[in-house]
């Protein structure tokens, strides 16, 4: 079994993958954690060095040797479904959920948070909704494509991650 979590930076795909992947008893991966370890740089570093499509080839590259995991539950980056056929291959290889948070409750999650993001690290606390309120309409299609798309903005972590257990081994 393979689960992959989608969303949005701050939509809680760490926090809900580890939860996940400890009570399925599953190797839990965070794809981003992943390439930084492979290459030994952060992604900040990485979006700087080979910019955003040369990012994308790597995370790509990534991703493949995921797929090749027996089972696993993989916290995506954010727009990991949105490039080449990403969305597809997951689709195929397993159960994909959609993390949906609402552009209000990403800005107060990432509030803080901007500079360890690469698409927010010009965000001033004014332009950081209008910065995800943009991005999200544009990943919007993509994360759309996920088999389960769950609403997560007056949920815990813990309650999040049972309905994606409970999907995970239904019949769906």
């Amino acid at each position: 079994m393979k689960i992959f979590l989608w969303g949005m930076m701050g939509s809680g795909k760490t926090s809900v993958g580890r939860h996940v992947a400890a009570t399925l008893r599953l190797p839990w991966y965070d794809l981003d954690a992943r390439i930084e370890e492979r290459t030994g740089k952060l992604i900040p570093a990485l979006f700087e060095e080979l910019g955003q499509q040369g990012f994308r080839e790597l995370e790509r590259r990534e991703l493949e040797a995921v797929l090749a995991e027996p089972a696993c539950v993989l916290s995506c980056g954010g727009g990991t479904p949105c490039f080449f056929d990403n969305a597809a291959l997951m689709n195929a290889a397993g159960r994909t959920v959609y993390l949906h948070t609402t552009v209000d409750e990403l800005a107060r999650r990432l509030e803080n948070e901007t500079q360890h993001r690469p698409l927010l690290q010009d965000a001033t606390p004014q332009s950081l909704r209008n910065q995800l309120a943009h991005l999200l309409l544009k990943r919007r299609a993509a994360y759309e494509q996920a088999q389960l798309s769950l609403d997560t903005d007056e949920l815990p972590t813990s309650a999040v991650a049972a309905l994606v257990c409970e999907y995970s081994l239904s019949d769906r």
